[in-house]
């Protein structure tokens, strides 16, 4: 099995395990920004390393849109696990919301907006507020469902960690005075405000984000209905949605903005969130909640390379021998924990590793366990991951970690034929472990 083997455990990892597929993708944007370190690997094809689409002026619309689509999905196939189970949980909200609903989030009241806040406040990453047309522009029924949809939408959010708000707007005014009682708010919810706007509501988005860059961290502009004022420099991170009703010259203005966005310098990982732009028609069975989950997928991912407190920009570079004030510890990637200067250390679930570094640290376990439980499935795990923290368990602890990924992604019976072992090994802790496991 070989190499062959290597690649197809390690694709397995990348689409269902979340937290080795972004993983990966911190570690492949940290090589490609050292242009002379490991050159020779850059002949493969990995998503990460793919470039902003590119045009020479004359392309047709239709051309641009398609290699734009392309480019979102390739972006975004890190995300791939985390879409997958949020698109999931999206067909079954139905069921979830009146019991899930109170012990998530408590509902309050601020200004105009309706927002939940989750019940645990330590790590907030940010605040989620969906922009609605006026209240007069629903029936009276109609009102009220509206909400319960996007309240059962709100759930997985909360589950990350995501404070999320509704508000009702007619004009750029009554938007920036929700952003006003939004940043009212006590002082564990981070000014950090992710706006999604769809049809009117995301022009004016639009038009707010233009006059005021620094009052928006991310914009979904969900189908805008008109052309939209000029990008602003240094604007928040963008996805647009357009469909079939989205006319050319709104269709131009929204690659207009691509173009504008890309061109300011961020982080390595975080440029490549700098503006998406896809067209959100699908054959998912639930085309909405297949573009609610692209829309999460994109969310998450722009606050979590760009943690609270810090900016999605590049800083200036600091002279050799002094290290940046309040420099990341490389550790504050993980999917849904962000790590606030004043919030005590929590203990650590094990998860795919985040970071890569340098080979020569040896296991601190005893030899003699590194024999235990010896297979082919943990050999090619610590081949291809090198953090402390993973190479410190045991065969058996990683065989449990793993094992338990897989079978929750389904995918246990495909690894049965690469690895038997591994799985036996597996279906074998985990009946010792017994039902709590």
């Amino acid at each position: 099995m070989g190499c062959c083997g290597i690649v197809s455990i390690e694709q397995i990892l990348y689409r269902f395990s979340d937290g080795y597929a972004k993983a990966r993708a911190d570690w492949l944007w940290g090589i490609n920004q050292k242009s002379d370190e490991l050159s020779w690997f850059k002949v493969f094809p990995f998503d990460q390393w793919q470039s902003f689409p590119t045009h020479d002026g004359k392309a047709t619309l239709e051309t641009r849109l398609n290699a734009e689509s392309e480019y979102a999905q390739t972006s975004l196939s890190h995300t791939r696990a985390l879409r997958d189970n949020l698109y999931q949980e999206l067909l079954s909200s139905d069921s979830i919301l009146p019991a899930e609903m109170p012990a998530l989030a408590n509902e309050e009241k601020l200004g105009e907006v309706l927002i939940m806040v989750p019940l645990t406040q330590i790590g907030i990453q940010g605040i989620l507020l969906r922009v609605l047309p006026p209240k007069s522009a629903y029936q009276p029924n109609e009102l009220k469902s509206e909400h319960r949809d996007i309240e059962r939408q709100f759930i997985p959010m909360l589950r990350e960690s995501f404070a999320c708000g509704i508000v009702h707007v007619d004009n750029e005014t009554e938007l920036l005075s929700a952003v006003k009682d939004l940043n009212k708010m006590e002082k564990s919810i981070p000014r950090r405000i992710l706006a999604w706007g769809k049809g009117k509501a995301a022009n004016i988005l639009a038009k707010v984000a233009s006059d005021k860059p620094d009052a928006f961290t991310l914009l979904v502009l969900d189908s805008p209905l008109m052309t939209m004022p000029p990008c602003p420099a240094n604007g928040p991170s963008v996805l647009f949605f357009i469909d079939e009703n989205t006319s050319s010259p709104v269709a131009w203005n929204s690659l207009e903005w691509a173009d504008r966005l890309r061109s300011n310098k961020r982080k390595s990982g975080a440029d490549r969130f700098s503006c998406l732009l896809t067209d959100g028609r699908t054959t998912a069975r639930d085309a909405d909640s297949y573009r609610l989950a692209l829309a999460y997928g994109f969310i998450t991912e722009v606050a979590r390379l760009s943690p609270v407190g810090t900016s999605h920009y590049e800083t200036p570079l600091m002279p050799d021998g002094f290290p940046p004030v309040q420099a990341s510890t490389g550790n504050d990637t993980g999917h849904s924990k962000i790590t606030q200067p004043q919030t005590p250390a929590q203990p650590e679930v094990p998860t795919i590793p985040v970071n890569i570094p340098p080979v020569e640290d040896e296991p601190s376990f005893p030899l003699d366990q590194a024999n235990l439980y010896d297979c082919k499935v943990v050999r090619d795990f610590r081949k291809l991951n090198t953090n402390p923290r993973y190479r410190d368990l045991t065969n058996k602890d990683l065989i449990l970690i793993l094992g338990k990924q897989f079978e929750a992604a389904g995918a246990l019976e495909r690894l049965r034929e690469l690895d038997i072992r591994f799985v036996e090994y597996y279906e074998n802790f985990k009946l010792m472990a017994g039902p709590e496991f």
